[in-house]
């Protein structure tokens, strides 16, 4: 400032200075001794409140003395306790509990455990009376949900204690390894984290090769492993708190606690709905709550470098109370890089040579199919050897054009199907079959995204099948009548068949007893000609009633898993597996060969939906049912037919 044209002598700023001086001393010491009131204020009410809780603590135990869960309810009704003054009970048996963990005492181990335990009955009977004597509003302080706050509560407590836990071994072990660079170095690799010559696409940055599954943790479903290693990409820790703080903080989802690492992030919390807290059993409740986390995800811009999955919590064990007889629903964090293998594979040279060799070789298969049904045809083979007239040989065409047709509308199904649920597919792979029973045994098609959910996965699972098995049966029927109706020398051009084959198919043999029943009363060694209709319709059926057995990766056992869900759907897998082998050593070579091209091929555990909680309705679970009846009875032997199927 110019003071030599200022009004102000030099003196007088030296005078004003100095009171502004005092007075900013003067505002900081009454700051200082506010703060101090306000931590005295702050003691004392921390102080009060642990005399509050001792009280009530010391009130409780001299109520109740012999402390049962009956006493506890009776002392809860007569004295008109809350669930908030009990919760400084349960807080301090929980900390004898761990007390007595560190002590390595068992005996005041189990006192705590008990009375913990007592505690917590007493509230559910206090709940239930509640419930019944409809007490509360004079009588009663009891909130009727008592005893899911304290076991919440508890839950709460133990994991927050098991997070600071990990937290503090994690230190050490950065601590006892940061002096040694090379173990350093390791550990970040095997973990995935970036080290000093870290490369990033886009500013995402890149995990190691080497990342290792061992160290990643229990809740990342196995499904998801191989795909999260292939990625190679790590979840940005801003993201990750932005999905806490600005997305889940402004849905129906209250997020109680979170775990991440450099590839994931698990949330775990309660669906919040008018105020309260749900049972989380709701499956439609859940996938509102999913799609409006989802659209929060489009809004926060966050949607394009991380996806979401809710699921049931991978941790959860079955609990002795009842009144958990399901896991809660968690959400998890993956990389949008994250996807199924088959994307990420590529389209290298040896790969196509080996879809073409197999697609050859499906073809080859669909025409031996095709020559053989001729087999038993003695003047279809007797006109191409003794007269050299290869025009009989057309005759095959139209077995080849129609299996490969029946495949071509199974494959179109799933299509339409997968197009309509934004559901990206891999290239269909057709799978030879050296049978005469089926000259195609389907096709492999593989998944290239996520499905949306149970309901999205179901119906593109058996859009297929169902689709083969209704083209199959209706081929059938228009053979059987042609064939009905043919005449002499017509029937002296069509396929042959035993009536054996006709036997080894339930389905098969009714749909032949009804239009033509003299057909089934005849031996079954004997030929019988058959329309070329019937012969597509029929491998289209087997084809089609073994791609729906409910095993891993095939479209039944897809269909299953969106029905039963994961756990139950492996069960049944291996169940069916399990059926397969026995009926391939009885002597169904069939069945040996379909149980081994799963085993090499199919065994493997499919990508999960993203979301596994929402269930699919009782109409699909119907078509379910009624579509794998139908390819039982396509696969069960009629009676007096061989068994098993050859």
């Amino acid at each position: 400032m110019n003071l030599t044209n200022s009004s102000i002598s030099a003196s007088e700023y030296m005078e004003m200075a100095a009171r502004y001086k005092k007075r900013a001393k003067e505002i900081m010491d009454e700051a200082i001794e506010l703060e101090a009131q306000q931590q005295v204020k702050k003691a004392i009410k921390t102080q009060q409140q642990d005399q509050a809780n001792q009280e009530a603590i010391r009130r409780f135990f001299s109520s109740t003395k012999n402390v049962s869960s009956q006493s506890v309810s009776e002392l809860l009704e007569k004295e008109r306790w809350t669930v908030d003054q009990l919760i400084p009970i349960v807080h301090t048996l929980y900390e004898r509990e761990k007390s007595a963990i560190a002590a390595n005492n068992t005996e005041q181990l189990e006192v705590a455990r008990s009375l913990l335990q007592t505690i917590l009955d007493g509230a559910a009977i206090t709940d239930g009376k509640r419930g019944v004597e409809k007490l509360g509003d004079k009588s009663s302080r009891w909130s009727g949900k008592g005893f899911s706050t304290l076991k919440a509560q508890l839950k709460e407590w133990r994991r927050k204690d098991e997070d600071s836990f990990q937290r503090r071994l994690a230190s050490d072990l950065y601590d006892a390894i940061k002096s040694n660079t090379t173990i350093e170095k390791y550990i970040k690799k095997s973990l995935g984290l970036a080290t000093e010559n870290e490369e990033e696409t886009d500013g995402t940055p890149i995990a190691s090769n080497q990342m290792s599954v061992t160290v990643l943790p229990y809740w990342i479903p196995m499904s998801l492993l191989p795909y999260i290693v292939a990625a190679k990409t790590l979840l940005d820790r801003k993201d990750v708190e932005d999905i806490k703080e600005k997305v889940l903080s402004s849905s129906r989802f209250y997020c109680t606690s979170s775990e991440s690492v450099p590839v994931a992030a698990l949330f775990r919390g309660n669906i919040r709905l008018k105020g309260a807290f749900t049972e989380n059993d709701n499956s439609q409740l859940v996938a509102n709550v999913f799609d409006e986390i989802q659209q929060l995800m489009r809004e926060k811009s966050l949607s394009s470098r991380v996806q979401l999955f809710v699921m049931p919590d991978p941790e959860w064990v079955p609990d002795r109370d009842k009144r958990e007889p399901k896991p809660k629903p968690v959400i998890l964090a993956l990389p949008r890089a994250v996807v199924p293998d088959d994307a990420l594979a590529g389209r290298s040279k040896i790969r196509k040579l080996v879809l073409s060799v197999v697609a050859f070789t499906a073809f080859a298969s669909i025409c031996n199919f095709a020559l053989r049904c001729y087999s038993l045809n003695w003047t279809f083979y007797s006109s191409i050897i003794q007269a050299n007239n290869f025009n009989n040989a057309l005759s095959c065409y139209p077995i080849v054009a129609g299996i490969i047709g029946v495949q071509a509308a199974h494959e179109v199904a799933h299509l339409v199907v997968a197009r309509r649920n934004g559901i990206r597919t891999g290239r269909p792979v057709p799978i030879p079959s050296p049978y005469l029973h089926a000259g195609l045994f389907g096709c492999i098609t593989p998944l290239r995204s996520f499905p949306r959910n149970r309901t999205s996965l179901f119906d593109w699972a058996l859009s297929g099948p169902l689709t083969g098995i209704i083209i199959s049966v209706l081929l059938m029927i228009f053979g059987l009548h042609h064939t009905v109706n043919a005449s002499h020398a017509a029937l002296s051009r069509f396929p042959v068949i035993s009536i054996a084959e006709l036997k080894c198919s339930f389905l098969v043999g009714s749909i032949t007893s009804l239009i033509a029943p003299k057909v089934m009363m005849l031996p079954n060694s004997q030929p019988i000609p058959m329309h070329p209709l019937f012969m597509v319709g029929f491998t289209g059926l087997l084809s089609s009633a073994l791609n729906m057995l409910p095993v891993f990766r095939l479209d039944g056992g897809r269909a299953c898993t969106a029905v039963l869900g994961t756990r139950t759907s492996a069960l049944a897998s291996s169940w069916t597996l399990l059926m397969l082998l026995s009926a391939a050593l009885s002597g169904s070579s069939i069945f040996g060969y379909w149980a081994a091209l799963i085993i090499f091929f199919q065994r493997r555990q499919d990508i999960p939906v993203r979301d596994s909680v929402t269930q699919v309705n009782d109409m699909r679970v119907a078509a379910w049912i009624a579509s794998l009846a139908t390819s039982l009875l396509a696969l069960l032997p009629f009676p007096g037919g061989p068994f098993p199927l050859l």
